[in-house]
C-alpha cells in the first residue's frame, strides 16, 4: 500500500507539473463551477493517457459526491491487475444488461469515447464475426452493447480457441481483454466511471463492486 500511496504522488505530481502554471483549470469552468469543460490540455490527455485523465478528473470533479478521495483513487483501475480488469469487465455487463435503456445514468454512456464508431475500428475477421452471430444486424454502436461483446468473448473463449478469430483477439481471457482496450484505451476507466457514479446513487446492484472501492 505504502508504495502504492507513493507511485500515486509521483504520478499525479509528474502530470500537474507538465501542465502550464497559468493555464485554467482542466476540467471545471472558472465561469460555471458546476460544469466540466474538456480544454485543450485535457483533449491531450485524454488521447495520450486516458487512463490518468479520469484519475485526474474524478479527484478534481466539482460536484463532491462524484468527487474521488483518497482512498478510491487508490484502489483506480490505473492500479489493477489484468485479471482485476477482466473480472470487473465481466460484472459491469452484468449490472448494464439490469438497467432499462431509458436509465438516465446508462444514457450519459453514449459520451463516452469508446463509443464513436467502435464497430468500425474491430478487425475484419471480428466484425464478421459478429455479424454472424447477429444474424447479420450491423447497428453496433452503443457502448453497453461493446461491453456485453467483450464480455462474451471472455465468458466464452475456448469456444475460439484454433479459429482466426481467436488467433486474433487471444485465446485466453486476460488477452481477449487486451486486445480489446489497445483498441478502445478509455474502456476501462469509463466503465469505472460509471460504477463510480451509480455507486453514489445508492444504487443497491452496485454492492457486488465493493472490492474494487475504498472499504
Amino acid at each position: 500500500m505504502v508504495k502504492k500511496m507513493t507511485f500515486f504522488w509521483w504520478l499525479l505530481s509528474l502530470v500537474m507539473s507538465s501542465l502550464p502554471a497559468t493555464s485554467c483549470s482542466l476540467f471545471v469552468d472558472p465561469s460555471n463551477k458546476s460544469n466540466l469543460t474538456y480544454t485543450a490540455q485535457a483533449k491531450g490527455l485524454l488521447q495520450s493517457s486516458p487512463e490518468v485523465y479520469y484519475l485526474l478528473k474524478g479527484l478534481g470533479h466539482a460536484t463532491y459526491h462524484q468527487r474521488f478521495t483518497s482512498l478510491s483513487a487508490l484502489h483506480y483501475v490505473l492500479f489493477w491487475s489484468q485479471r482485476e480488469r477482466t473480472t470487473f469487465l465481466v460484472l459491469c455487463s452484468s449490472f448494464l444488461s439490469k438497467l432499462i435503456p431509458s436509465n438516465s445514468l446508462r444514457n450519459l454512456m453514449q459520451n463516452y469515447a469508446s463509443t464513436a464508431n467502435w464497430f468500425m475500428k474491430l478487425s475484419p475477421h471480428v466484425r464478421a464475426d459478429l455479424r454472424k452471430r447477429n444474424n447479420g444486424k450491423t447497428f453496433f454502436s452503443s457502448f453497453p452493447f461493446l461491453v456485453r461483446i467483450v464480455r462474451n468473448y471472455i465468458v466464452h473463449y475456448i469456444e475460439n480457441q484454433n479459429t482466426v478469430v481467436g488467433q486474433t483477439i487471444g485465446n485466453e481471457p486476460e488477452a481477449i481483454l487486451h486486445y480489446f482496450t489497445t483498441i478502445f484505451p478509455s474502456l476501462m476507466s469509463e466503465l469505472y466511471d460509471f460504477i463510480h457514479i451509480n455507486r453514489n446513487q445508492r444504487n443497491p446492484n452496485v454492492e457486488v463492486f465493493s472490492s474494487y472501492f475504498e472499504k
